[in-house]
């Protein structure tokens, strides 16, 4: 079903309608039960409060990721031993299982 909505200061949805419907106005395409005043709409995408938090941590871990991005050029480049850059590289990939099961 599509939705016309408005939203507040936070992204929080606080209006929405199916009918009528206007396709030149904001719109998300959902099934499932709008909350408002709970639910958000993000980059046009319709959030549930509780993905919210799950965005928000990927979004955290992926910086982290970034962050140590150098030291994974630092070991490429043999600046780093394999010993030097081995919990590194430990952390790296727990971040990376979390994102996987986050997305999942």
């Amino acid at each position: 079903m599509k939705f016309n909505y408005t939203l507040d200061k936070d992204n929080k949805i606080i209006e929405c309608h199916e009918i009528p419907f206007d396709a030149t106005k904001p719109f998300i395409e959902t099934n499932e039960i709008i909350r408002l005043g709970i639910d958000k709409v993000i980059d046009g995408k319709f959030v549930k409060v509780a993905d919210e938090v799950k965005i928000s941590r990927i979004a955290e871990l992926k910086r982290l990721l970034a962050d140590s991005d150098y030291l994974c050029l630092k070991h490429a480049d043999g600046a780093l031993s394999d010993e030097e850059y081995a919990e590194t590289r430990a952390q790296r990939q727990a971040w990376r299982d979390e994102i996987n099961s986050l997305e999942n």
